[in-house]
Formats: C-alpha cells, sequence, structure tokens
C-alpha cells in the first residue's frame, strides 16, 4: 500500500499476519476464482519473455498468479512486486516456485526503475489507496510502448467495501459503546491490586475492584451477544477471547504485562479499524474510474477503459477493472 497519509503499520500487521490477497480473503473461494481470472487472462496474452510489475503488491498475489500462468503456458516472465509495506512473500519457499524481487518501503509514486522498463503494469487493490496523479504518471513511465497495464480497484458499492463498513460500525461500538479495553485496564489493576497486597484491604477498596470485575465480565458477555450477525465478528472474538484469557491466568504475569497485552490487543484492533476506514475511503466509484482513465490518458495511455467485476453469482460487484494499452 502506498500513500503517505497512512501508516505504513496497517499493512505491515495486515501482510506479516500472513495473508495472500489484500481485503479480499473473506469474498470467497468462487469470488477468488473470478478475480484470478482477469489476471489469468492478461498473462495468458502476454508474450514470452515478458517484464511484469506489480504495484503495492503485498504478499505477491498476482504475481503468484503470473508464475503459474507462465508455466501452464510453457512461458517465461521476469516478474517484480513493489509495496510501502513490510511485507513477507514466501515466493521460493517451496518447489517450483519462481524466486521473485520484491523491493519493500518503495513507493509507487516514485518507483526504482528507468523508464519504459516493463511491458505490463498491474495493481490488485493497491493504487487507488495511492496518490493517483504521481501514481499514475510513475505506473505510465515505467511501461514500455506497446504494453498493457490493468488495475482492479476496490468498488464504493462493492461487496468488500460494503462489509468493511459494517464492521466499522461494529468496531466503534467495542471502543465506544462497550469499552471493553478501559474495562479490561480497570479490572485487572484493581483486581490485581487486591490480590497481589501485602496489607489487608478496606472494603471499600475490595468493593470497587469487584464492581470493576463485575463491569468487565458484564462487557466480555455483551461482546457475545449476536457474535454470529455481526460483520465484525472475527475481531470481537479474538479480542474478547484474548482479553478472557489474560484475565484468567493475571496470577502467572506482572501487572505491567497483562496491561501491555490488553493495549498490544486495542492497538491491534485499531490499526484493523484504520485499515477497513482506508479501504471505503479509497474505493471507487464510475467517477473515479473515469478520473484514472483519463489520467492514464494524460500520462500516454493511448487506449483506457474500465468495468466492474461481477461476483460469481452475477447478483453484486467485487471490484472495478481499468484496462490500459500504452
Amino acid at each position: 500500500m502506498n500513500s503517505s497519509r497512512q501508516d505504513t503499520r496497517l499493512w505491515d500487521q495486515f501482510w506479516n499476519a500472513g495473508r495472500a490477497s489484500c481485503c479480499s480473503d473473506q469474498d470467497g473461494t468462487e469470488n477468488a476464482e473470478v478475480l484470478r481470472g482477469q489476471w489469468v487472462e492478461l498473462f495468458a496474452d502476454t508474450r514470452d519473455g515478458g517484464r511484469a510489475l506489480d504495484l503495492c503488491t503485498g504478499n505477491g498475489a498476482v504475481l503468484d498468479i503470473a508464475s503459474e500462468t507462465a508455466r501452464e503456458c510453457g512461458k517465461s516472465f521476469d516478474l517484480c512486486g513493489v509495496d510501502s509495506a513490510a511485507i513477507a512473500p514466501d515466493f521460493g519457499e517451496s518447489s517450483g516456485k519462481q524466486a521473485i524481487p520484491f523491493f519493500v518501503r518503495a513507493s509507487v509514486t516514485a518507483l526504482p526503475f528507468v523508464d519504459a522498463a516493463f511491458n505490463v503494469v498491474t495493481s490488485q487493490f493497491g493504487v487507488e489507496y495511492a496518490p493517483l496523479e504521481a501514481a499514475i504518471s510513475e505506473a505510465m513511465r515505467v511501461l514500455a510502448e506497446g504494453g498493457e497495464a490493468r488495475f482492479v480497484t476496490h468498488a464504493k458499492a462493492g461487496m468488500t467495501a460494503t462489509r468493511a463498513a459494517a464492521e466499522l460500525g461494529d468496531i466503534a461500538e467495542l471502543e465506544d459503546d462497550i469499552s471493553i479495553f478501559p474495562a479490561a485496564i480497570e479490572a485487572l489493576t484493581l483486581v490485581c491490586e487486591v490480590e497481589r497486597a501485602r496489607k489487608p484491604v478496606s472494603p471499600g477498596t475490595i468493593k470497587t475492584a469487584r464492581q470493576a470485575h463485575d463491569a468487565f465480565h458484564a462487557r466480555l458477555a455483551g461482546m457475545a451477544e449476536n457474535l454470529p450477525q455481526r460483520a465484525a465478528q472475527a475481531v470481537f472474538r479474538d479480542a474478547g477471547s484474548i482479553l478472557q484469557h489474560t484475565f484468567r491466568n493475571r496470577q502467572a504475569f506482572p501487572l505491567e504485562v497483562l496491561l501491555d497485552k490488553v493495549r498490544e490487543t486495542e492497538l491491534s484492533v485499531d490499526l484493523h479499524r484504520d485499515r477497513l476506514q482506508a479501504l471505503v475511503d479509497a474505493a471507487f466509484d464510475e467517477d473515479a474510474c473515469r478520473h484514472l482513465v483519463a489520467t492514464c490518458k494524460t500520462h500516454g495511455a493511448k487506449q483506457a477503459a474500465f468495468d466492474s467485476i461481477a461476483a460469481a453469482d452475477g447478483a453484486t460487484t467485487i471490484a472495478w477493472v481499468v484496462t490500459i494499452s500504452k
């Protein structure tokens, strides 16, 4: 991902969790195959010996497809990926996979390549996060004459952005209404104070600790309500499990270690929330697609067009695809 306005920790955490592709892992196998089809089509038509650059590559999902398509077609591609995040691609770790160079902490607004270095430039759920004018200018600069570019972007009305918006609502409830993290810190602090006191504590202190204990567990119970119906079900489940485990095992660790675990969990949720907000903010509508097409033409594209990508059920949209010829 590439934006000076975003904390790269949002994406460092995401990619180092072992994700295959950006924000599409939950779209389902059938829809993943629909997206895959976009890239198989492109790379099946790419000439043998073609040079391809994937922008905002993450852990290299598009390049993985390019490599597999090349093998299936009896071709060989020179592949490369760039991303501003601390990605963790696993290419080369399993037999038969092509070793692919990745430029980490590289911005798409200042690509470390000479002009016309590639005859294919791609991005899946990436360029929309970047400063568009600068990113497209650089993409067109490194794309050779006669080359092709294809950008798949989030759709504002698409299933991924819609789900992200719903998750944001749930997370706001978790942090603001349920207020689980302050409750966990207060309960751990007060209960440990009573349990670890070297001298008898007052009835008032015990009462206050018991109230904090009960309030925290009431909030945990609230998190479990309607869990299957929540868009942010995984966030609620995982955070609740970690906090409950931390409280139950409080006797085994110093208080500061326990509080650090709560803060770490809260930061993880915060980063996930900010990542979802970045997705919702970056998602394209038709006007944004038109602007992207016009920007590509301004920077040297001979042809550029966009279309929607329908989900496997044909009833919803997954994304937009912008195709460019130079």
